[in-house]
């Protein structure tokens, strides 16, 4: 092989090693970023999640003394009621961009029943019915949000890093024995 040969084939070479090198960075480089927007929409996530459970918590609470007491308390139970119904109408807009849309129609499901039990909460009908229909929806909607953040295969995780269910167990009933 006359020496133009070598000289052409180790340049094609080190231009072809390059490229590979090129298309890898590249990749890993769009892959970071894509990660980091991966973990910046679960945050926004895990926020919205969070603040429609504390409203739906809120809702609880209120239909507790809605349900039960009779007395002085149920003019300003239902105004919070109102009021805790229009913070999950303000919520709706950010969960409709931000969670998927299974869990969204479930949330707009459970929305709706908690302003449906906040409008019969004065009327003379009582609030059984819509009670029974906002648990249910309440119920659905935390299992999958439980699904979407993966809490659950979480706690396995955390399971298999501490050891087997029974050494778990055994941790809970006298959590003084690990230290």
């Amino acid at each position: 092989m006359d020496q133009n040969t070598q000289t052409l084939l180790i340049s094609l070479l080190g231009i072809l090693a390059t490229l590979c090198v090129s298309v890898v960075g590249f990749y890993f480089t769009v892959r970071a970023r894509a990660d980091a927007m991966r973990a910046l929409v679960y945050g926004k996530q895990l926020d919205v999640l969070i603040k429609i459970s504390e409203c739906i918590s809120q809702a609880e609470t209120l239909v507790s003394v809605l349900s039960t007491d009779p007395g002085a308390f149920i003019a300003e139970a239902a105004d919070e009621l109102r009021s805790v119904s229009s913070d999950l109408r303000k919520v709706d807009h950010i969960a409709a961009v931000l969670l998927p849309a299974s869990l969204f129609a479930e949330f707009t499901e459970t929305a709706q029943a908690i302003v449906a039990l906040a409008v019969s909460a004065h009327g003379d009908q009582g609030i059984s019915k819509e009670c029974s229909t906002a648990i249910g929806c309440t119920c659905r909607f935390t299992k999958l949000a439980r699904a979407h953040l993966g809490v659950d295969s979480l706690s396995k995780e955390t399971l298999k890093v501490l050891g087997t269910r029974k050494s778990f167990g055994d941790l809970l009933k006298n959590p003084r024995s690990a230290t």
